[in-house]
């Protein structure tokens, strides 16, 4: 699996508390502490259990979970969070 992470900012909190706060607000903190608890190999089931459903999947094998902030760049932009491939 390949993990292609943008993130931003980062309070302490405890993996339950950034799960429950991701699924509920999806808020832009918590994915980094999540992203730590992710690893290689993980099948689907495991990764909805400590993320939650994704927002979308463009693409078969592709998991799309974006938070609330917008990443801005000089040529557009682009919601912050984490996008898992599974296709490897």
């Amino acid at each position: 699996m390949a993990l292609i992470i943008i993130l931003f900012g980062c309070r302490s909190k405890t993996l339950d508390q950034a799960c429950h706060s991701y699924k509920e607000n999806r808020d832009c903190a918590s994915p980094a502490i999540i992203y730590r608890h992710l690893e290689r190999g993980m099948k689907t089931v495991g990764v909805d259990r400590v993320r939650g459903k994704p927002g979308c999947s463009p693409v078969g094998g592709q998991y799309y979970y974006s938070s609330d902030r917008i990443a801005k760049f000089s040529d557009g932009s682009a919601p912050i969070g984490i996008v898992l491939d599974y296709s490897d």
